[in-house]
């Protein structure tokens, strides 16, 4: 008797210590069976809940300081980054991208042959409709220049991304966890360098993070079924599909989140009663019913384009495929390749990326995870870490080519950056001290000032950053690809151009210059227009006599040589650095240059004869 009674006051006390735990939500204990019910009305806005001591800088209960900080940074930040993604080079990708775009245009107006665009590698997993619109706008009112297009849209997409996960912060946290949000996305220099320059990727991760946010809501307001949300869950997936099939995942996420939400919050017990089996049902046949659509609208839409259909559970593997084949780089001192391409290549680059604030907000979030349970419920935790660590499973599990990282890195990142900056604001909560949250907000000010000012002063090249856990570019340098594009190809070839309209050989002005490179296709497009010059590509060689100058990149320098400061050499009349490292170099041929001047000096020295001969004729017939 006395052992029963033991077990049950154990058991009671255990009882009561989760339910203090959970002490914030009472859905766990209750007995009653959700109920779904469909609604018209859009649901108010939650209450902000704000408290002087958690230093939320509060003007009033219901207003805060970080909501307008956040408001100023977003507005300003919108007009930096329209301006930012006029200046970006054209990478390889973007090409490739561009290539496979104008095959799928090709198709729909009958223009050369219809099924070229079967052949093209990515044809079995992206759909690439917004790059179609934006490249038939281009088409329809002759656009000279798409890529600025591109870019300008990609621009637009990145900070709609930034708001959409602000917002959701804001939701889950309050304003302060909002600002830090978009702060810490902003002080991210790969994250914004890319984010006004690669519209494909961006869209794909807009689209991802938008429904996954929708998905957060959803799992909130049931067993009120908003049909405005389901709706937008629908559009958010279909947004994603229509640049990747990798967005078939997010009905992977859509299954998992309700039906683990709906088991834990109704009583097991009542598991086998009428009415739990009802409402469970309701949910299946809603969440099949979503999937359906989105299933069918993305076949209609895109049977001519894709092959590749996985499950669900194995879509985001399909950003992981090899395609088309990488190229050899370098990687942590070593040159790999699809032969030798490790595992831990995304969550290493990931790791030596990220600004230092940020990755500590990271830590602190598990360092101070029990002021997460009592501000969010356990489930909103699973919601934001299942996504991120399922991603970062799929990717750690298969071989991923680095065309294709960009893409897994804007899908990922977002996630990375809720569990970062609720780091930061559950340590505020657990401090509980305004002097020392003030040394807390003086502190992570204090460690963004360096992304900060690798931002500022390296545009447009401010994507090349590695941070103080690798110890900076000068340890990175020649030990990982700076950069893998060419992304510096605009930047670079714009300088020339100017330095030959300013510089050039006045003597002759009908001589066309003679341009070599190392560097990607889109460099052509830069000279397109440039009647004067001509560009080729070729290896770097000093003896070559057949350029005037030559566009030197770093990625295609052997690491030897960038390793003993052996490149470039003092023959240059230009070099691009990032923080003292060179990234980019341009040549002058003096072998041509001299032959230029002879040739001048000659030309000129005959003219000057001609003209005294004929005085000399003239005064003689006199």
């Amino acid at each position: 008797m006395s052992s029963k009674f033991n077990i049950s006051s154990l058991l009671n006390r255990l009882f009561q210590r989760i339910s203090n735990w959970f002490s914030y939500s009472h859905e766990m204990f209750d007995d009653e069976v959700w109920q779904f019910r469909l609604s018209k009305k859009r649901n108010s806005a939650l209450k902000y809940k704000a408290s002087r001591s958690l230093f939320s800088l509060s003007i009033k209960d219901s207003d805060d300081v970080f909501k307008y900080l956040l408001m100023a940074m977003m507005a300003v930040m919108l007009v930096v980054m329209c301006l930012m993604s006029r200046h970006v080079g054209i990478s390889d990708r973007e090409m490739e991208q561009n290539n496979y775009t104008e095959l799928i245009y090709n198709h729909f107006h009958h223009i050369g042959d219809r099924d070229a665009y079967k052949e093209h590698p990515y044809a079995s997993t992206q759909a690439q409709y917004i790059d179609l619109i934006i490249f038939s706008v281009g088409k329809l009112i002759h656009a000279k220049d798409i890529f600025i297009a591109k870019h300008l849209i990609s621009a637009i997409f990145g900070w709609l991304l930034i708001l959409y996960l602000s917002i959701l912060m804001r939701r889950a946290y309050n304003w302060r966890a909002a600002f830090f949000t978009a702060f810490f996305l902003l002080i991210s220099p790969r994250f914004l360098g890319y984010a006004v320059s690669n519209v494909t990727d961006v869209t794909f991760a807009f689209g991802f993070v938008f429904t996954i946010t929708q998905l957060y809501y959803f799992c909130r307001e049931i067993p009120v079924i908003r049909i405005y949300r389901v709706i937008k869950i629908i559009l958010g997936m279909l947004l994603a599909l229509s640049t990747f099939n990798a967005g078939f995942v997010l009905i992977h996420f859509l299954f998992i989140f309700s039906i683990l939400n709906f088991l834990i919050y109704n009583p097991i017990r009542k598991f086998f009663t009428l009415p739990y089996l009802k409402s469970l049902g309701t949910l299946l046949l809603l969440l099949f019913g979503i999937t359906g659509i989105v299933y069918l609208t993305h076949a209609i839409g895109t049977h001519f384009l894709v092959k590749s259909l996985v499950s669900p559970r194995d879509a985001f593997s399909l950003l992981t495929l090899n395609y088309p084949v990488a190229e050899n780089q370098l990687f942590a001192g070593k040159i790999i390749g699809p032969d030798n391409f490790p595992n831990r290549y995304f969550l290493q680059f990931l790791f030596i990326t990220i600004p230092m604030v940020v990755l500590t907000g990271f830590i602190l979030f598990f360092v101070f995870i029990r002021s997460a349970i009592r501000t969010l419920k356990p489930y909103s935790i699973f919601i934001f870490l299942y996504t991120f660590f399922f991603c970062i499973h799929r990717v750690h599990n298969n071989y991923m080519n680095p065309d294709t990282m960009w893409a897994i890195y804007f899908a990922i990142y977002p996630l990375f950056m809720l569990i970062a900056a609720g780091g930061v604001e559950n340590a505020m909560r657990s401090i509980h001290d305004i002097y020392t949250n003030t040394v807390v907000v003086g502190l992570i000010a204090l460690f963004s000032i360096l992304p900060i000012r690798h931002i500022a002063l390296n545009q447009p090249l401010s994507f090349i950053y590695f941070n103080e856990l690798s110890g900076g570019i000068h340890n990175a340098y020649a030990k990982y690809t700076i950069l893998y594009d060419n992304e510096a190809n605009k930047f670079a070839a714009h300088w020339l151009k100017d330095y030959i309209s300013h510089n050039g050989w006045e003597g002759n002005p009908d001589y066309v210059w003679q341009v070599a490179t190392n560097g990607n296709q889109a460099c052509d497009l830069f000279f397109q227009n440039d009647t004067h010059i001509d560009l080729t590509h070729k290896a770097y060689n000093k003896a070559d006599t057949t350029w005037d100058y030559y566009i030197s990149f770093c990625n295609d320098v052997p690491a030897t040589l960038l390793r003993n400061g052996l490149w470039p050499t003092d023959s240059t009349i230009k070099v691009f650095r990032i923080e003292s490292m060179p990234v980019a170099a341009i040549y002058q041929n003096e072998y041509r240059e001299r032959q230029r001047f002879l040739s001048d000096s000659i030309a000129q020295a005959l003219n000057d004869s001609l003209l005294e001969a004929n005085i000399i004729e003239s005064e003689s017939a006199q």
